[in-house]
């Protein structure tokens, strides 16, 4: 494709932003996304960059996401816009479709078709009709080491999963955990169909044997997230649906982590002849295996430690300053000043010196007129100065 395309996401939880984020740039290189919390901040970047789509929740701190909409057709009339809620209702679809919002998705989201709405948005051609199953069950032998066993065991305790589930060929070929009721095979057959078409959408997003799918899927008591290693395996793991809170961001780092282990140890896959699929009627509960112990594996990406911040030196201490010594001409001459002072309260000596300045203050700048009598003593007139009546 080559051209680089704008992308303005807008979602004031953190995780689904760091989620949509990352999803639009491993799907495509030339995707340059940016991500921000609220409406405020998207109008701001609006008017400094012309980004080709919109990507808004419809509940944001402050202004909504369908007020974000309204005055960012003002500015961009032609920008289109893909919506979420996790709150769907019949007004927000009519008020999506006034505004002639692209597509209006609900959480949890349908990451294949986000992906397909996206590519239709940035690069103008029709989303496909639906696809067919793409993935057959195969019969694969899949001989297993310790290390590979130990890092599954380990992804597993990392992000906190009851269970995991590797599969090729579209079958279990590992489980580790349990799977408290749940048909491992069935899950196994289903999501094999779901992640074939997303294998075909990263090649027609221009990806290859190094694409990464991550799909999630809930319901009411359980939900799992599924990530591809390469085009033959993927996994699956397995969570109980009432602590859901703040583990997508604990998935994505744990699981990108572990595909590149695994991508570099498990076997080449062997396909076999095609099985049927398992019945549709329940398999009969398998009892749960025993939970390993989880085992630390070194990853050569993981950070090394940092460095001990050095002390900071203390401060010099202040030179000590040498006592004067007054030779006995100097002293003497300082006692001088002070003989024929007498000694008085501190309060006193203040008290008189306002007084005195206040006493001279008022002989120097009279403010009232003298006698006769004061003028002649004080030498200002003459005795015989004669005055007239």
């Amino acid at each position: 494709m080559g051209d680089v395309k704008q992308i303005l996401v807008v979602d004031d939880h953190f995780e689904m932003l760091e989620f949509l984020r990352s999803m639009l740039q491993v799907s495509n290189k030339d995707h340059q996304v940016l991500a921000v919390p609220s409406a405020e901040e998207a109008l701001l970047e609006l008017r400094l960059t012309n980004f080709d789509l919109l990507i808004s929740d419809v509940r944001l701190p402050g202004m909504s996401g369908f007020d974000l909409v309204r005055r960012a057709r003002r500015l961009r009339p032609d920008i289109p816009v893909v919506m979420i809620t996790a709150y769907s209702t019949e007004q927000g679809r009519a008020e999506a479709d006034e505004l002639g919002i692209l597509r209006y998705f609900e959480k949890p989201l349908d990451t294949d078709g986000v992906l397909t709405v996206v590519h239709r948005a940035l690069y103008g051609e029709q989303e496909p009709t639906p696809l067919a199953p793409v993935a057959a069950v195969t019969e694969v032998q899949v001989n297993l080491t310790d290390d590979m066993e130990r890092r599954l065991d380990g992804l597993r305790a990392d992000t906190g999963a009851f269970g995991l589930l590797l599969v090729a060929g579209g079958q279990v070929v590992y489980e580790s955990g349990g799977h408290r009721g749940l048909h491992p095979d069935r899950i196994a057959t289903i999501v094999n169909q779901k992640m074939g078409h997303s294998s075909m959408l990263a090649e027609e997003l221009g990806g290859g044997d190094t694409a990464f799918n991550l799909l999630y899927q809930s319901g009411e008591r359980y939900e799992i997230y599924t990530v591809n290693i390469g085009r033959s395996y993927f996994v699956t793991l397995l969570f109980e649906a009432s602590a859901r809170r703040g583990r997508i961001g604990t998935v994505w780092v744990f699981v990108q982590r572990a595909v590149k282990d695994l991508a570099q140890i498990l076997p080449k896959l062997e396909l076999g002849k095609v099985k049927e699929p398992p019945s549709a009627k329940p398999a009969p509960q398998q009892a749960e295996m025993a939970t390993p112990p989880p085992v630390e594996i070194p990853r050569p990406e993981e950070i090394p430690p940092q460095p001990l911040p050095l002390p900071e030196p203390e401060p010099e201490p202040a030179p000590e300053l040498e006592p004067t010594v007054l030779s006995e001409e100097e002293m003497a001459e300082f006692v001088g000043l002070f003989e024929g002072l007498e000694t008085a309260d501190t309060a006193t000596d203040l008290d008189a010196f306002w007084d005195s300045a206040l006493d001279e203050g008022d002989a120097a700048m009279p403010t009232r007129g003298i006698s006769f009598e004061d003028a002649v003593k004080q030498g200002l007139l003459s005795s015989d100065f004669e005055t007239k009546e």
